[in-house]
């Protein structure tokens, strides 16, 4: 069996995971809520999804007005081209940081 990580990576694995998946912040406080019954644990989870749901259609409906008002005609053209070249460079900035 693998030991566990551990040193200065191990530590910014930790805080990226808990950044990037909003619901591991949400399990302790939906175990604590189950000790006050189903209905309280479908309460909490329902006001977890509405206030994480609303604000980010929020935010794409913002953003997508505000691109809107942009011509940016050569990203209609390279988009495709752009949007690889990020993807590739996220993944190998992945693999060089050993994650």
């Amino acid at each position: 069996m693998d030991e566990l990580p551990t040193g200065s990576r191990a530590g910014y694995g930790l805080v990226a995971i808990m950044g990037l998946t909003p619901c591991i912040a949400l399990l302790p406080v939906a175990f604590a809520s189950a000790t006050y019954g189903l209905s309280m644990t479908v309460i909490v989870l329902g006001l977890f999804a509405t206030a994480t749901i609303i604000p980010i259609l929020g935010l794409v409906f913002l953003g997508s007005k505000g691109l809107g008002m942009l011509r940016l005609r050569w990203f209609d053209n390279y988009g495709d081209v752009i949007t690889g070249v990020v993807i590739g460079c996220i993944g190998l900035l992945t693999a060089l940081a050993g994650l």
